[in-house]
């Protein structure tokens, strides 16, 4: 379809006329051009299949556990910028959330360690370009634009789920470099082989398949809550590309904070309520003694009662004695 607003000057200059007659005279099935990811511009949540910068914020993860422990060990932490993948959203983003739930992968400045264990060996990469380097000669991906740094690798079965902080300014794709269908669908091929290889080393160890290296767990209380820019040099120029493992050690780090903190709060929960319990038992033996006192006095108040009671019954009865029979009067 022929672009009749291309720039913003012919837009001002084209008339109706001039509308018509071009859309008249372009192919009715010609399709229209694909939206890009950095046309999107400002949008209220990231885009998947870019590239990344993300950052912990230790202290927000705590500040609603009310516990000033927790928020000290926060602020002892030192957490660096990493450049990760966006894989997926792991729930659909909406407007007005405070945060975006979405998995990430992280990328790696070098060739993964050996596991043995789990099948996985260094190979098991896919470099992006202009990064070339890999044992087999595996070919790298290619991103748009081309990628800023070098000695970048994407690692099999690495994933981190995350909560991305929603930002008041929108987040900008102006700049962000997208891993187009193309490459991404290269990228799951290799991987596919090398889960195929795994699967194989595994089934000749008699060993069952390993689960992904770098998954979250299941709370999500304790999945990192990340700030998320795309302007890549901005973010990540300077400093060597940290290593995934680090964010992982940063993850275990914040998730033991959270697990001590909510270990303090069931002890002091604990607490308070055997206080409640010892509190209502002492008023429940308070009013069982004082019902008991009331009962003896009432129990030894009766007798007294029923004694008065009959002895004004026979003073009753004599005086009605006397004056109904009057004594005898004897005469001279």
């Amino acid at each position: 379809m022929v672009d009749v607003y291309s720039d913003t000057e012919t837009r001002s200059r084209c008339s109706t006329t001039d509308v018509v007659s071009e859309l008249s005279a372009a192919p009715i099935n010609d399709p229209a051009p694909p939206v890009g990811v950095r046309d999107l511009g400002k949008v209220f949540a990231p885009t998947v299949r870019t590239y990344a910068a993300i950052r912990m914020d230790p202290q927000a993860m705590v500040e609603d556990h009310n516990d000033p422990e927790a928020l000290k060990e926060a602020q002892l932490m030192s957490p660096k910028t990493y450049l990760v993948f966006v894989h997926m959203a792991v729930s659909l983003p909406w407007p007005g959330n405070s945060y975006f739930e979405y998995r990430v992968s992280p990328i790696a400045p070098r060739l993964r360690a050996e596991k043995p264990q789990s099948g996985i060996t260094s190979d098991m990469a896919v470099p992006i370009y202009p990064s070339t380097s890999h044992p087999s000669g595996r070919p790298p991906v290619h991103t748009d634009p081309q990628f800023p740094f070098s000695n970048c690798y994407h690692w099999l079965k690495c994933f981190v789920d995350v909560h991305v902080r929603a930002n008041l300014e929108l987040f900008d794709h102006d700049e962000a470099v997208v891993l187009p269908a193309p490459s991404y669908h290269a990228l799951q091929d290799a991987f596919s082989q090398d889960n195929k290889r795994i699967a194989d080393t595994l089934k000749d160890r008699n060993v069952s398949s390993p689960q992904p290296i770098l998954d979250s767990p299941p709370e999500e209380d304790v999945w990192p809550l990340v700030d998320m820019w795309f302007n890549l040099t901005e973010h990540l120029s300077g400093n060597p590309i940290p290593d995934p493992e680090d964010l992982l050690k940063e993850r275990e780090t914040i998730s033991g904070i959270i697990r001590r903190s909510n270990e303090r709060k069931a002890a002091r929960e604990a607490a308070d309520c055997l206080s409640e319990t010892r509190t209502e038992k002492h008023s429940n033996a308070h009013d069982q003694s004082e019902e008991h006192i009331s009962s003896s006095q009432t129990d030894s108040e009766e007798p007294r009662r029923k004694r008065r009671s009959l002895l004004a019954r026979i003073v009753l009865a004599i005086c009605a004695h006397i004056i109904c029979y009057p004594r005898p009067t004897h005469s001279g």
